[in-house]
């Protein structure tokens, strides 16, 4: 993998499991989990990259075929219809708020997050307006 591909994980991601792997005696049980949690994470973290680019291109591509169902319209005279396709389409993108409590919630099922800091952070994110 090169250092900039799409899913190459950030310095701070290495660093943290190469720390994890560092503070375990080495040829032990201890030290084969600690190994099999680093790469399972590892893992998680680029399938996830991976799966955040389809669903990128997914987007693009469904939103390449609006516009081209769009742009049929209003060559075949039903203009009128336009904004009511579009909106009909494509509903109304989550807020802020609520993208990065599905983040929150996802790191911590992962466990990337532990539960205080979970805690904390979710009933902050909770307390602003969408």
């Amino acid at each position: 993998m090169t250092e900039n591909h799409p899913i190459t994980p950030p310095p701070e991601l290495v660093k943290e499991l190469w720390d994890k792997i560092r503070e375990t005696p080495i040829n032990s049980v201890a030290e084969e989990i600690a190994w099999n949690r680093a790469i399972s994470q590892a893992v998680h973290w680029a399938t996830d990259q991976a799966n955040a680019d389809i669903e990128r291109k997914r987007q693009e591509a469904a939103d390449q075929e609006l516009e081209a169902c769009l742009g049929w319209l209003v060559l075949n005279g039903y203009g009128n219809l336009y904004h009511k396709l579009r909106a009909s389409r494509r509903s109304k993108p989550p807020s802020l708020k609520e993208q990065a409590l599905d983040d929150l919630d996802a790191a911590y099922e992962k466990g990337y997050l532990n539960t205080l800091p979970y805690t904390n952070i979710h009933r902050a994110l909770e307390q602003l307006n969408d």
